[in-house]
């Protein structure tokens, strides 16, 4: 029985040498024309516990041994698993115990291996790999989900859904030809030869469909319909590469690993990291939840193998829970690390990191809001800027916060009632997953604290010798007693009614109303104490208030000393930037200073 197996598999062999499709790379004919191991026996494994997976032990005229696992995961949930398989809900970006990726789910069809690959394919997509999907669905980027596609049906009449990132199929896309599903696929599970060969049919040119690399459900490589192919050391923990698989010599047989690296180099990218590892539950030394973690905080969602089938890994939580998309709805589940899932135990992982081009990294052009009061409650923040990805992640002076991914020119952050608990300013930065790069520091400002005072206005009006045609309007320096004093009209003529307005640049107003009662000539006011306030004329509106008013309401709007000072009361004032052409006085008209700063905390404006 061995024997006709073996034979079996040498014309297996053959049959790979002479019968690749157009497309496939060279270096697969060199590797075979080399003198590298052949496989020599083949033996079960273990007993499966579910007819969708088979565990056989291959030795190799090295005398390695490796582990061949066929995993043909049923295109339906199997019943009885319902409440484990509850939907949840992960975080969006990173908490301080867990993390997601912003991955797809898709429907099964063709095989779950071919689908679970195509969701990460998806994500890589829409985080800037942007090749890997090129047809004309939702703009040209991969969708979230492949609802949007026509459904078709097989020839035993089941209905499948369409998702030509996993098979291509002719109609979808655009597609004229025959694709993965016409050359490749009779029914799920069906062991017959492949529709192209039994018609004798040319093989489509591969290079837009994951399942065409990984071999998924081809006959000529012994895959039934819906199976794929997985090779890791038999009675091993670590992990087998990609490169060795080659030096193995069954690297065209590997679909899970090897595949999708065949699948990303067509596709114009370099792979990094490539490798197939059963885990830490299943062989001593194997891949580890921290593992895991790691991925997805570099963010790279993860290949997950169960006995009997396979998911995209998107996230995790503290201490032992992983997030998937388990190819049989657009939901997410969860399951603890090591354990089981719709009854089928965790067996291995495979990762394959396809290499980002490079870029300039990400840049911060604003941010929305730029300021916030101190003592304020938590807020989200929203980061505008270019080369963002999923999996970027908003830091505040350096540290962390979590992050929702928009698009790659807009993230939004939560910034704790902490973070603006202190006035100041804070730096706020962009870091790519991995080697991405951090962007430049953009400044929040985080503003004094809201005070409130009043002050009441003297029985007369304090009135200084002036040069006889009067100064200009405004702030200016007298010169026998050094204090400051704001001029209403240059002729030092009178006004009925005068209402002041200082606008504080971005952080409120600063306001001083007056309306005068009666007709006041040489109308000055003197401030006392340090003097923080600097600001330009701006256009005259009506004044606000009740007529008769006598006192001075100011409120102060905290800004910090955004623009110096404070400035001795001797210190040289000039309007020489004043815009000319302003008009000051007369009835019911105001005065406008746009201004920063505000007076020290105790002290307060005066009228002498």
């Amino acid at each position: 029985m061995r024997k006709v197996l073996l034979g079996c598999l040498s014309v297996a062999i053959l049959l790979v040498v002479l019968a690749l499709p157009s497309g496939f790379p060279s270096a697969t004919l060199e590797a075979q024309a080399n003198d590298l191991p052949e496989i020599v026996s083949v033996a079960l494994a273990e007993e499966p516990t579910n007819p969708y997976y088979r565990i056989e032990t291959v030795t190799l005229s090295n005398g390695d041994q490796l582990e061949r696992i066929a995993i043909n995961g049923p295109s339906q949930p199997p019943p009885g698993y319902e409440l484990e398989r509850a939907p949840v809900t992960p975080p969006v970006g990173r908490t301080a115990d867990a993390a997601s990726l912003s991955v797809p789910a898709y429907n099964w069809v063709f095989g779950c291996t071919a689908v679970s690959a195509a969701m990460i394919g998806g994500y890589y997509d829409r985080n800037g790999l942007p090749n890997i999907y090129t047809g004309p669905a939702n703009g040209g980027v991969m969708p979230m989900d492949n609802s949007g596609w026509p459904k078709w049906k097989d020839g035993t009449g089941t209905t499948y859904p369409s998702l030509p990132l996993a098979a291509s199929r002719n109609g979808i896309d655009g597609r004229t030809t025959r694709g993965s599903i016409e050359n490749y696929w009779v029914a799920v599970d069906s062991t017959k030869p492949d529709p192209y060969i039994t018609n004798g049919w040319t093989q489509h040119t591969w290079g837009d469909a994951f399942g065409d690399y990984m071999k998924t459900s081809q006959s000529k490589y012994n895959n039934p319909d819906g199976q794929t192919m997985i090779y890791n050391w038999t009675g091993q923990g670590k992990p087998l590469t990609c490169a060795q698989m080659e030096a193995q010599n069954i690297a065209q047989n590997d679909g899970s690993a090897y595949g999708r690296k065949l699948f990303y180099e067509a596709r114009g990218y370099t792979v990094g990291d490539c490798y197939n590892q059963r885990t830490d539950n299943d062989a001593a030394g194997g891949f580890t939840f921290a593992q895991f973690k790691a991925q997805i905080d570099a963010g790279h969602p993860v290949m997950v193998h169960i006995k009997g089938h396979t998911m995209a890994g998107v996230g995790y939580k503290e201490p032992n829970i992983i997030y998937i998309h388990d190819t049989w709805d657009y939901e997410t589940h969860q399951m603890t690390w090591g354990g089981t899932y719709a009854g089928q135990r965790m067996y291995a992982v495979s990762v394959v990191i396809p290499v980002r081009p490079a870029t300039t990294g990400p840049t911060i052009s604003s941010l929305n809001p730029s300021s916030a009061t101190v003592g304020g409650a938590a807020f989200t923040l929203t980061v505008n800027g270019t080369n963002f990805v999923n999996g970027s992640t908003v830091r505040w002076n350096g540290a962390n916060r979590t992050t929702t991914y928009v698009s790659a020119t807009q993230l939004k952050a939560a910034i704790t009632a902490a973070d603006i608990a202190k006035a100041g300013t804070a730096a706020v930065t962009v870091a790519n997953p991995g080697t991405g790069g951090t962007s430049n520091a953009a400044t929040f400002t985080v503003r004094a604290a809201t005070t409130s005072s009043r002050v009441y206005m003297p029985t007369a009006m304090y009135v200084k010798t002036v040069a006889p045609t009067g100064p200009t309007p405004g702030f200016w320096r007298h010169s026998v007693d050094s204090r400051m004093y704001f001029y209403v009209t240059p002729d030092r003529g009178f006004v009925n009614r005068l209402a002041i307005q200082v606008n504080i640049d971005g952080c409120g107003r600063f306001i001083i109303t007056h309306i005068v009662p009666e007709k006041i000539t040489n109308m000055k006011f003197a401030f006392g104490g340090p003097f923080y306030a600097s600001g330009t004329f701006s256009t005259n509106t009506k004044a606000a208030g009740t007529l008769g008013l006598d006192d001075y309401d100011l409120r102060q709007y905290g800004c910090g000393y955004v623009s110096g000072g404070p400035w001795p009361w001797d210190a040289v004032w000039l309007n020489a930037n004043q815009p000319t052409g302003i008009e000051v006085g007369g009835v019911n008209q105001v005065m406008s200073i746009e201004a920063t700063g505000q007076p020290p905390a105790g002290q307060t404006f005066v009228i002498p």
